[in-house]
């Protein structure tokens, strides 16, 4: 292989001066340079896509960051050279020895494995036991479905937060399990109550007020005998002898027997009379008897004056004589009145 050699320099004729036999151009001068190219041409590879035959000898191949100055046949790599391309012999046989049947038992540390390096078909059966795995590193996803049974439980591993809302069933409560302590305040209601379970033993003395019973719930059985006193009757309590009458309107009142008229009273002050009621107002001064508000036909009120002193009849709402007006009685009068109807009112006798 020739490189291109010029052998006329052409250049130089064009300062020669005319006439001067050097400064004409030669065929035979041009026919050297253009075999001399040739030569060179034909002994040169093309830059591309050559074909080479034969042996083919370099000084330096390069990419431009790496330059190969020699093929070497080393088996053990022992020149640790930059420049020198190993053939592939060499390669496996440096592999062969040094990574595979050169590794001792236990050599590989972490630090040899690459990451990810470790797949599930490298892994042996039963190869992770407890102590290959990280603290809290077990997720729901690594657990298979159903592989939590009873034996997988530590005692009291169960706690609330563990347990789905609405899922302890009957079934899940052993007998007798649920006592006192376990029932929160307000959890027993009345659906929870069995039908006529509530004895007399359950409820505390004291226990049932008035706001508990429901109206016309205590019937007569109910009622011990002889226990409804005075006490126990919407009414003030009357004089000896007299007995409980009503106005026919729910009003309950002690008054006198004696048929249509009441015992004589004596009154010094101010009075509300009643049915049958006969009055002495024995005053000096002027003095009001008001009349029944609520009276049935026939009732009847007399008032005697006497004293001195002037005595109103209060109407109380109702006629005197089919007039609503109050009337008076002069001391020494006296009067009878008995009522008719709400047009009359009371009728003075």
């Amino acid at each position: 292989m020739s490189n291109y050699t010029k052998t006329t320099n052409f250049a130089t004729k064009d300062s020669l001066p005319s006439g001067n036999a050097a400064k004409i151009v030669k065929g035979t001068e041009i026919d050297t340079e253009f075999n001399n190219i040739a030569t060179a041409v034909a002994t040169k590879a093309d830059a591309a896509g050559a074909a080479l035959t034969g042996t083919t000898t370099f000084e330096t191949i390069s990419d431009g960051t790496i330059s190969i100055t020699a093929f070497v046949d080393e088996d053990n790599m022992a020149s640790n050279s930059a420049t020198l391309l190993p053939t592939q012999q060499s390669v496996k046989a440096y592999v062969d020895a040094s990574v595979f049947s050169g590794v001792a038992d236990g050599s590989i540390s972490t630090a040899k494995l690459a990451d990810d390096a470790v797949t599930a078909a490298k892994l042996a059966s039963n190869a992770v036991v407890t102590a290959s795995i990280v603290d809290d590193n077990v997720t729901q996803a690594k657990i298979a479905d159903d592989a939590v049974g009873a034996d997988q439980l530590a005692a009291s591993a169960v706690v609330t937060a563990s347990i789905v809302d609405d899922n302890v069933t009957q079934a899940k409560i052993a007998d007798d399990a649920v006592g006192a302590d376990q029932l929160a305040a307000s959890a027993v209601v009345t659906a929870s109550i069995v039908d006529d379970a509530v004895t007399s033993a359950k409820i505390a003395d004291d226990a049932i007020t008035s706001a508990l019973i429901a109206d016309d719930a205590v019937v007569a059985a109910a009622i011990a005998d002889n226990a409804v006193d005075i006490a126990r009757l919407n009414v003030s309590d009357g004089s000896s002898g007299q007995v409980l009458t009503t106005n026919g309107s729910g009003v309950l009142s002690f008054a006198t027997v004696g048929g249509a008229y009441n015992s004589w009273l004596v009154k010094t002050s101010a009075y509300t009379a009643v049915a049958g009621d006969q009055i002495i107002v024995n005053s000096s001064s002027a003095t009001t008897i008001t009349l029944p508000a609520s009276a049935s036909a026939g009732n009847s009120v007399t008032v005697k004056a006497t004293g001195g002193g002037t005595v109103t009849i209060g109407r109380n709402s109702q006629k005197i004589n089919s007039t609503a007006a109050d009337g008076t009685l002069s001391s020494g009068s006296g009067t009878q009145l008995v009522f008719v109807d709400a047009t009359i009112g009371f009728l003075q006798i």
